[in-house]
């Protein structure tokens, strides 16, 4: 038995994303080219092999380990920069139909695939007119304080980084949407509930099968989360208002989720996460929002039903 609790101890004090970088603000393409290196040695091979269920013992099934795997390295497997192929990573504030108070936040590996539909959402939130910034970046990443590029391979950690990147620039109205996200009409709503309530969440069915139950009992010793009693968030669409207190506490305790690293491992690393956090918030959260989102699908008539079903917003297929 004190044997078992060590290793768990030991797993969860260990961060298995953490590369060995000091903290630094540093945005040479010199230096992100290190910190491309540092993240290829980054490998949670062994750590997921210690915590993933022999599934003969256990009477749901979960997501084969290869999934587990693919997901959990997703940020160690992130092009920041590729000076071979003279790909290099850039940010911009874009100020769109007069500008104003709201910020609307993407982000992207360089990826051509995903930097196609990171550009292409700004042009479609210029043709809904949104009026505000939109604060993007493809390739490098966001490091608003100097610590987070130790965390650059704690997959999909960037989405809140990104934001905080931009509530530094002087916004606090700021709305996270995927690249694959794309909008079906003014977003006025949306930002008046962010301005108002605090908040925009995207809610979708939990899915067990894609959480392992030592990452689940991680987040329940952090914040009493039980996922299944709980809806979970979707982070296509995420949305805060920064200057508030108790998202200053929920920011906090998000990094406190990064600096751990194990919280992470899943299918859904960041959704999982931020689900947690929503649990522990739970009272400060407003009412549900609804229609925010449809998701993707092969034929485009979907498209055109999620326009006149009033959704704020279609997944593109990616």
């Amino acid at each position: 038995m004190w044997i078992g609790l060590f290793l768990l101890c030991f797993w969860v004090s260990a961060n298995p994303f953490l590369i060995d970088m000091k903290p630094s603000k540093d945005e040479s393409y010199d230096f992100l080219e290190q910190v491309q290196l540092a993240m290829s040695k980054i490998d949670v091979r062994e750590d997921l092999e210690r915590i993933y269920p022999v599934q003969i013992f256990f009477k749901k099934k979960f997501n084969e380990k290869e999934d587990f795997y693919r997901r959990a390295m997703r940020g160690a497997k992130q092009t920041l920069i590729d000076t071979s192929q003279e790909l290099y990573p850039k940010k911009e504030l874009v100020e769109v139909n007069g500008g104003g108070s709201n910020c609307v936040v993407l982000s992207c590996p360089i990826h051509p695939k995903y930097e196609q539909l990171l550009l292409s959402l700004i042009e479609a939130l210029k043709e809904i007119g949104f009026k505000g910034a939109i604060y993007y970046r493809i390739g490098g990443f966001p490091n608003p304080t100097g610590e987070e590029v130790r965390y650059v391979a704690v997959p999909y950690s960037f989405k809140i980084f990104t934001m905080i990147e931009a509530y530094q620039l002087g916004y606090k109205n700021i709305l996270w949407l995927d690249a694959s996200v794309y909008p079906l009409q003014n977003l006025e709503l949306i930002f008046q509930k962010i301005r108002d309530e605090g908040a925009v969440i995207s809610w979708k069915k939990f899915r067990r099968n894609g959480l392992l139950p030592k990452t689940e009992k991680i987040l329940f010793d952090l914040t009493g989360y039980e996922p299944g009693f709980f809806e979970h968030v979707s982070m296509q669409v995420f949305g805060l208002r920064m200057d508030l207190p108790w998202v200053q506490d929920f920011i906090e305790d998000y990094y406190k989720m990064v600096r751990l690293g194990t919280p992470f491992i899943s299918c859904y690393p960041e959704e999982h996460v931020i689900s947690s956090l929503a649990y522990k918030y739970r009272n400060k959260l407003p009412k549900k929002l609804s229609k925010i989102i449809l998701p993707c699908a092969d034929d485009n008539r979907v498209f055109v039903d999620a326009k006149k079903q009033g959704y704020f917003f279609f997944l593109r297929k990616h």
